[in-house]
């Protein structure tokens, strides 16, 4: 019984080394559509979320280049200064005087967005949004997404 276990834990161990492991998945698996086991749409959507984030930082370069990713805006409605910090594939922070607007662009994924007053003290609890090819209006605009306080 013992030398059967050990025989099924070293085949498990060694079909895992050649093919990746199946837990997680990998890009072989992500280019053939070939999920499955615990790893799914999701985890697939997060290697290729990071893979954009990446392509995208790779292609602009310091220089810059051409624009990637979908547009979206950060307004400060109030009266005061505000930090916005953006976090997801790519990571982003805006400090924004009253009444301010910032538009740009980022790569598909999900997000979570904290804002902040001067003193770095967190107002609220921090938002999620998605990055994708749906649109929303913002104030008459129509953007892919948005973070408005």
């Amino acid at each position: 019984m013992k030398r059967m276990v050990f025989c099924v834990v070293v085949v498990a161990a060694l079909s895992s080394l050649l093919v990746g492991c199946a837990w997680y998945g990998n890009m072989r698996q992500y280019e053939s559509g070939d999920w499955w086991g615990i790893a799914g749409s999701r985890e697939a959507a997060q290697i290729r979320s990071d893979q954009l984030a990446h392509e995208k930082q790779k292609a602009q370069g310091a220089g810059g280049g051409a624009i990637q990713g979908f547009p979206g805006i950060v307004m400060n409605t109030r009266d005061y200064f505000i930090n916005f910090l953006i976090r997801g594939p790519e990571k982003r922070g805006y400090l924004l005087k009253p009444k301010e607007t910032v538009t740009d662009n980022l790569v598909v994924g999900t997000y979570s967005a904290e804002i902040q007053d001067m003193d770095g003290r967190r107002i609220g609890e921090a938002r999620i949004f998605h990055v994708n090819t749906q649109k929303h209006f913002v104030f008459g605009e129509k953007y892919n997404w948005y973070v408005v306080y």
